[in-house]
């Protein structure tokens, strides 16, 4: 995955009451997967899920969803933190609808999530 973050996305925190942070060591050993350096960076920055205002494009190469550039839009990143943003926890709430070797890490809109192959690394829907 190669994701350079860039101010004029306009991102946001959606930081919730009561959320707490969780250390990025214990998302990597509950969900099973070592978390991109640029997921992390994003994880440090923020520390908490991330809204993004406009449109912003993440690479998502060989994906059905993704534009002729192998780009696709992104709404939310979810974050480091144990609320109903939190990694962690939308990853327990669909464990059921996705596959065993992905890690749900953000939304595309409409209820479409981009998953993380936890064997190759690679993203898709």
């Amino acid at each position: 995955m190669t994701f350079q973050f860039d101010p004029s996305f306009d991102a946001e925190s959606l930081h919730m009451p009561g959320d707490s942070l969780i250390e990025l060591d214990q998302i990597e050993s509950s969900l099973g997967i070592l978390l991109p350096s640029e997921l992390r960076d994003l994880f440090i920055e923020f520390g908490s899920a991330i809204v993004f205002n406009k449109d912003v494009e993440f690479p998502a190469e060989k994906c059905a969803y993704s534009d002729d550039s192998g780009r696709i839009g992104v709404s939310v990143i979810y974050g480091p933190v144990d609320g109903s943003s939190g990694i962690i926890r939308i990853n327990e709430q669909l464990s059921m609808q996705i596959p065993k070797t992905s890690v749900v890490f953000a939304e595309i809109g409409l209820g479409n999530m981009l998953l993380i192959d936890r064997i190759d690394g690679k993203i898709s829907v």
